[in-house]
């Protein structure tokens, strides 16, 4: 299969980082627009098939203070905000730790400029692989707790 397959995960990851490194981006719709490719990526996450673990090549490594400084050009709103340490321990009794809004964004932009990666330079199982393994892991995670601090920015503070 190229690596257009599965519903579109492919175009989605492309066109994700595209609107990131538009110089041109309206600042006044960038909220609505990450807000929607955030949606397309968790889609298109749970559109893919689970793939088997195989030797996997390591994906080119992206530069975090580069894409943390892209990140924070486009979207100078985005900060710091409250989140529980835990979801379900200790319901009512949970610690609040602090959330980065744009190392988030950062790390979602990084591991998925790797699936890309192996999309043109391995194979697709790889690219699936990484993918799933990726969101399981460490940039799902970044991905939801982002979502509920720009619904918040949006909806609760007007921004």
């Amino acid at each position: 299969m190229s690596k257009q397959g599965h519903g579109s995960l492919y175009e989605t990851a492309i066109g994700f980082l595209t609107f990131l490194n538009d110089d041109e981006i309206n600042l006044d719709d960038n909220l609505n627009k990450l807000n929607m490719f955030l949606d397309e990526i968790s889609f298109a996450y749970h559109s893919t098939p689970d793939v088997k673990w195989e030797t996997f090549a390591d994906t080119q490594k992206q530069n975090y203070t580069e894409i943390r400084s892209l990140v924070i050009r486009h979207f100078p709103e985005l900060g710091l905000y409250n989140l529980p340490q835990a979801i379900t321990d200790h319901i009512g009794q949970t610690d609040i730790v602090v959330g980065d809004a744009v190392d988030d964004l950062t790390d979602i932009v990084c591991d998925l400029s790797g699936v890309i990666w192996c999309f043109e330079h391995t194979d697709e199982n790889d690219a699936l692989w990484h993918l799933r393994f990726g969101y399981q892991h460490h940039w799902g995670k970044h991905l939801r707790t982002l979502q509920l601090y720009l619904y918040s920015l949006q909806f609760e503070t007007g921004m």
